[in-house]
């Protein structure tokens, strides 16, 4: 069930909110208990949870490789950085 739930999220790039996600899982689950298994993804940091109350939207968390140090960086990690120059 969760495998199902991040694979749809990974398929848009675009990011899905909530209702998206209800209409678009092949199976019913509750509204609340979507939004258990959506924390859970995201305290694994498989999803990334972007906006507040209705405007929540989730994307993947795809790590991506720096060109600079070759090191593999999140979305979140990326965020976090200042630019020196």
């Amino acid at each position: 069930m969760i495998a199902q739930i991040k694979e749809i999220i990974t398929s848009s790039s675009e990011g899905l909110g909530i209702e998206q996600l209800l209409r678009l899982l092949p199976f019913h689950i509750e509204k609340r208990a979507l939004q258990r298994r959506l924390k859970s993804l995201r305290e694994k940091n498989l999803i990334l949870i972007k906006g507040e109350a209705r405007s929540t939207k989730y994307y993947t968390n795809v790590p991506e490789q720096t060109q600079e140090s070759g090191k593999i960086k999140s979305e979140e990690d990326r965020q976090s950085t200042i630019p020196l120059s």
